[in-house]
């Protein structure tokens, strides 16, 4: 028995000397966990964003390993829907843990993990940022050049045109409470059931509609003795509010109108709001009342329905320190320029 013993461990004591682990796959660290790594082992070079110093014994022909640069296998269309579907998982996951509906949560998250998998843009995206919080200002150089080789960040098709190129075209029409002919502005296909007088839905003279917290009512009055020929003026009265935790700035509109019996639509557009640009924190809201000459054709006096409007007000999500760099677009719900609607609003 104690032979048996012996000679079991005997061969374990074989065994042990002799395994050794398979070679791992090196593991493609973040770029900036390496570019910004201050020391090493003995056998590897160590460098920092400003410095590169020697430690290896190793001879001086023996390069340090690499991380294999990222490949993008997405279409610049798939990559939209990638971003479009990752931006709506972002706001949803919040939502589902608030509610404490941590199993709907555990979902989200798995699927948002891997659809950012997908485009390495995002990866390089967050050690950038790493990159630049650390003062690791050439391994950003580094990282910002390797997102501009694929492709840059996802388009996104929903949002607006950036804050520049949106104040410039605010800038081309300057609005205060009495708003312009929209015969001026430009124009586009308008709805069927406007062009014909043959509303879909009976046409109301007011709307409210909320997109992403904030919420938009409006409510026309047709104002009587003011008419000049086909000219009818009207006034409708607006509040904005703000629900959502995020404080912004208003900071233009545009407003599309289309006239019973014509088959174009008019895009009116002005900067701020009755010449302001008014900031909204959470809960806190703003009025106004404006006033809308509009040309009547023959079929709007025959329906009793001058004409129906829609668009959105343009803000900014205010950061700390000043402005921030996403434009949202607060939806208006279309409603209706109504003959002989004189209540009070």
């Amino acid at each position: 028995m104690v032979s048996y013993l012996l000679l079991l461990l005997a061969l374990l004591s074989l065994h042990a000397t002799s395994f050794t682990f398979p070679a791992s796959r090196p593991h493609l660290a973040p770029l900036a966990s390496q570019s910004e790594s201050s020391s090493s082992s003995s056998s590897q070079s160590s460098y920092d964003d400003n410095s590169f110093s020697s430690s290896s014994s190793s001879p001086s022909n023996t390069s340090p390993p690499t991380k294999p640069s990222p490949v993008q296998l997405l279409t610049p269309s798939q990559r939209s829907q990638t971003y479009a579907t990752i931006k709506k998982l972002r706001q949803t996951l919040p939502l589902l843990s608030k509610n404490q509906d941590f199993k709907s949560a555990a979902k989200v998250k798995k699927q948002l993990d891997r659809l950012l998998a997908l485009d390495p843009y995002y990866s390089l995206e967050t050690e950038m940022e790493l990159a630049v919080k650390k003062e690791w200002y050439r391994t950003a150089a580094k990282l910002k050049k390797e997102i501009d080789r694929i492709g840059g960040a996802p388009l996104d098709l929903n949002a607006p045109p950036p804050v520049s190129s949106q104040l410039n075209s605010l800038r081309e029409t300057q609005q205060s409470r009495q708003s312009p002919s929209p015969s001026k502005n430009k124009q586009t296909k308008g709805d069927e059931d406007v062009r014909t007088g043959r509303f879909v839905e009976e046409p109301e003279s007011e709307s409210w509609k909320e997109t992403e917290g904030i919420s938009v009512e409006m409510k026309s009055k047709y104002v009587p003795g003011n008419e000049e020929g086909n000219r009818v003026t009207f006034s409708y009265s607006v509040k904005i509010k703000n629900t959502s935790p995020q404080k912004i700035k208003l900071i233009g509109r545009e407003f599309q109108i289309q006239t019973t019996g014509d088959s174009n639509l008019s895009h009116v557009r002005g900067s701020g709001v009755t010449n302001r640009q008014p900031v909204l924190n959470e809960g806190e809201s703003f009025e106004y009342i404006s006033n809308a000459p509009l040309n009547v054709k023959e079929e709007g006096r025959r329906r009793g329905v001058a004409a129906r409007m829609k668009g959105w007000y343009l803000y900014v999500k205010m950061e700390e320190g000043g402005w921030g760099k996403e434009v949202g677009r607060a939806e208006i719900g279309g409603f209706h320029f109504l003959m002989g609607e004189e209540e009070e609003i």
